[in-house]
């Protein structure tokens, strides 16, 4: 007898028809709100990453135009001259020049140092100009720059959206302002006794500018005879002895504080063997050009001589320009006075009836400075620089003596831009000096450079 046998299947439990929508509903909405999550994440992300391109186009930008500006503060404010290219935009070079010879390459190199260079998705350019600064109300610079730095990065989440990259775009102006200098007369002896001297009808004119004794002396400012001082201000450390019917304007304040030597940070340039020994002129007409002059430079009787543009090392034998000869140099010369134990130093002298006419550079390392004698051992000489007879002397920069004595008799100094730092300064004759409003002609002027926009 066979057994019977049962077999049984078991059925799926089907959730009711409005169950099943409920679920499918559920699963849309997640998708959705996931879709919704991930555009704001991304919207998120792509704002914070045009955040970030927006401000480091801005860094970059105030760096090209502050770098700029701070080239043309060394270098002069004139169009044209010290590497200072104006007028229209000007793009910068891919790749850029690793040795910039101009502001605007300057600014180009500061940009690439904060990640922006003219190539690809990213646009640097810059101008410069003494005009008044585009844009910019309520301030008026003698010198600006402005960089315009752009870029056009893509966006990583934004190519959901059909939107696969933005523009930033970034512009900084920075301004360039001459401080001329508060005394164009400066005399540093810390305790010599008529630091300053006028004697006999001297005069000693500064226009816009100040004078500042340094000495200690009681009669550190001496103005005698029928003699004159003229300047903005007028200050002492020590005292002044004013007799006759001599005079100074404005009344000198005394017992001030000193101040330092304001071109002690220059220093004498290098250089090595001697270009020319011995130069001397007495006849015809010279050319020189820049160099290193051992032995000094020697000019009279009736020669011409005549400077390139450049320094002119005269190590020992000074300068001399005697009887009726002339020297010229108005293209930016610097007359820096040394010596060695082979060739001593000696002063600059101009006598007789010679004329003297010449011009300090307006840019570059020595703008503004005229005459530098060396601070150290071999620079220094116990006999004054002078210019006295009738020797007539036009100077435009600064005359920088820091431990030698000035003289000035006779013509003297005539009415030009100049500034004067000497350890001693002597007048029987006259002096005329003018403060530098533009910062080409004096070594004592000093630059302010500023973000302005």
């Amino acid at each position: 007898m066979l057994a019977r046998t049962t077999s049984s299947t078991t059925s799926p439990v089907l959730a009711p028809r409005g169950r099943r929508s409920e679920l499918g509903q559920a699963g849309i909405f997640v998708v959705l709100n996931l879709t919704l999550l991930f555009g704001v994440l991304g919207l998120t992300v792509d704002v914070g990453w045009a955040y970030y391109k927006r401000h480091a186009a801005q860094s970059a930008a105030d760096a090209a135009a502050l770098s700029a500006g701070i080239w043309a503060a060394t270098n002069g404010m004139t169009c044209g001259a010290g590497g200072l290219v104006c007028g229209s935009v000007t793009n910068c070079a891919y790749p850029n020049i690793t040795t910039p010879t101009t502001a605007l390459q300057e600014a180009c190199l500061y940009a690439q140092a904060n990640g922006f260079v003219n190539h690809g998705t990213q646009a640097v350019s810059a101008q410069a100009n003494t005009t008044a600064p585009p844009g910019v109300s309520g301030n008026s610079p003698a010198f600006w720059v402005q960089a315009n730095v752009s870029e056009s990065p893509f966006t990583l989440f934004g190519n959901f959206g059909r939107m696969s990259s933005f523009n930033v775009n970034s512009q900084a102006i920075a301004g360039v302002n001459a401080l001329p200098a508060p005394n164009d007369v400066v005399i540093l002896s810390a305790s010599a006794s008529k630091a300053l001297s006028l004697t006999g009808a001297a005069s000693l004119t500064v226009t816009g500018g100040g004078v500042y004794v340094d000495s200690s002396a009681s009669d550190a400012l001496y103005v005698q005879g029928s003699s004159s001082v003229t300047a903005t201000t007028i200050k002492v450390h020590g005292s002044d002895s004013i007799t006759g019917s001599s005079t100074a304007t404005p009344s000198p304040l005394l017992s001030q504080s000193t101040v330092p030597d304001p071109l002690a940070g220059t220093s004498m340039p290098s250089y090595s063997g001697c270009d020319h020994t011995n130069f001397s002129a007495t006849s015809g007409t010279t050319n020189l050009t820049h160099g290193v002059y051992c032995g000094g430079i020697a000019i009279s009787s009736v020669a011409t001589v005549n400077l390139g543009a450049g320094d002119y090392i005269i190590v020992g034998g000074g300068l001399t320009v005697g009887n009726s000869a002339v020297l010229n140099g108005t293209t930016g010369v610097t007359i820096l006075i040394t010596g060695s134990a082979t060739y001593p130093s000696a002063p600059f002298a101009c006598t007789g009836a010679a004329r003297v006419t010449l011009t300090a550079p307006t840019s570059g390392t020595h703008r503004g400075l005229l005459f530098y004698q060396d601070r150290s051992a071999n620079g220094t000489y116990a006999a004054a620089n002078s210019i006295g007879n009738s020797c007539s002397a036009t100077l435009t920069g600064t005359l920088y003596f820091p431990t030698t004595a000035l003289s000035l008799s006779g013509a003297g100094v005539g009415t030009t831009t100049t500034s004067v730092v000497a350890n001693t300064l002597s007048i029987s004759g006259s002096g005329s000096f003018r403060t530098d409003t533009d910062g080409s002609k004096s070594a004592l002027t000093t630059f302010s450079s500023a973000l302005i926009n």
